[in-house]
């Protein structure tokens, strides 16, 4: 909703970066990009979804996915994001939609770490000694706004669905009722 918008947003500008950290990334991205091309396979297939899928849990989440297409749409999505820096309450409905999408392939929380240690591991091998502390600390920042409004919409979406069980638990649950209450008014009669 629009409301939840807002407050997220209003969350994000909580966590708001500075204008020189906007700066690095965004300059540091667009090396990358460089480096990536107009699909960023060099960029995601290569060293960022390799060094994630090291681990088997997060690997096994991949199964059956079509990694050419899974790798370029992360690779637009980082696009959009590094280029709504300015403005993170733009991304915030694309970001929480994919967050409830994740809940659907399994994915949990502890899952963002894993991801966002392969997102610095492949920033450190594309810009090798320009990939400064400071750089580092900005990415964190940045994907830690991401992970954080992704993994909220996830524990919305799995409370809205375990919602829907529950009510859909005590409708077969009223309807067994009505239906034992009739076969028992039933077997009463002479």
């Amino acid at each position: 909703s629009r409301e939840v918008c807002s407050e997220i947003a209003g969350a994000l500008s909580a966590m708001a970066l500075t204008g020189r950290e906007v700066e690095i990334v965004q300059a540091s991205w667009a090396k990358v990009r460089a480096i990536g091309g107009e699909s960023g396979h060099a960029v995601t297939k290569d060293i960022f979804y390799k060094h994630m899928h090291q681990n088997k849990e997060v690997a096994a989440l991949f199964k059956g996915v079509d990694m050419n297409l899974q790798a370029t749409k992360l690779w637009n999505m980082l696009n959009l994001a590094v280029r709504s820096l300015t403005n993170l309450g733009s991304v915030v409905p694309m970001l929480q939609e994919s967050g409830a999408r994740h809940v659907a392939y399994g994915c949990y929380p502890e899952h963002y770490d894993v991801v966002g240690a392969s997102l610095l591991y492949t920033l450190g091998v594309g810009l090798g000694a320009e990939f400064t502390p400071e750089l580092k600390a900005a990415w964190t920042k940045v994907y830690g706004v991401v992970a954080k409004t992704m993994c909220d919409a996830q524990e919305a979406e799995r409370s809205r669905q375990k919602a829907a069980k529950v009510k859909m638990f005590l409708g077969v649950g009223a309807v067994v009722a009505v239906v034992g209450a009739f076969v028992f008014a039933a077997s009463k009669k002479p």
